[in-house]
């Protein structure tokens, strides 16, 4: 009789590796940590990513809710690498032309309108800009608390 030992741990190798490889796919590569407040190199990271958003993003995006460009709350989810980000920021229409389907998906739900180039910001910048928008309270925080006291003594 013939031993199925050696038939099963052959599928079963191949079934790790098939997870494995589709893992990569399905889940967030950009990391975009928390800041805390007391993380001094951080904080100036936040608050020139602030800068940056306030001069380039806020005429087409807000943070939380759809302006003219989807919310960027949580974007870092939505993108398989930092190097693709980086890409769609610096010339959206480039990667859109490359056959990338998730920047031909953002296309596609935002009524086909390109975003706006942004050739001259690095990816460093670009990672300061996603920092400022997952920890905006470390970049102003005096804002965050008079946003806070005013909800407790209005009862909201």
């Amino acid at each position: 009789m013939y031993s199925c030992k050696p038939i099963r741990k052959i599928l079963a190798l191949i079934v790790i590796i098939l997870s494995l490889s589709l893992s990569k796919t399905s889940f967030a590569a950009v990391a975009v940590p928390d800041v805390a407040a007391t993380d001094a190199a951080g904080v100036e990271k936040v608050k020139a990513g602030m800068a940056l958003y306030k001069a380039n993003c806020t005429a087409c995006h807000a943070i939380d809710r759809k302006v003219v460009g989807p919310a960027l709350a949580g974007v870092w989810d939505r993108w398989e690498s930092e190097a693709k980000i980086v890409a769609w920021v610096q010339n959206s229409s480039k990667l859109i032309a490359s056959g990338d389907a998730y920047a031909n998906k953002v296309f596609n739900e935002n009524n086909k309108s390109v975003m706006t180039a942004f050739p001259q910001l690095s990816a460093e910048q670009v990672m300061d800009i996603l920092l400022y928008i997952k920890n905006p309270g470390v970049a102003e925080p005096a804002k965050t608390a008079a946003a806070t006291d005013g909800a407790a003594t209005t009862g909201t």
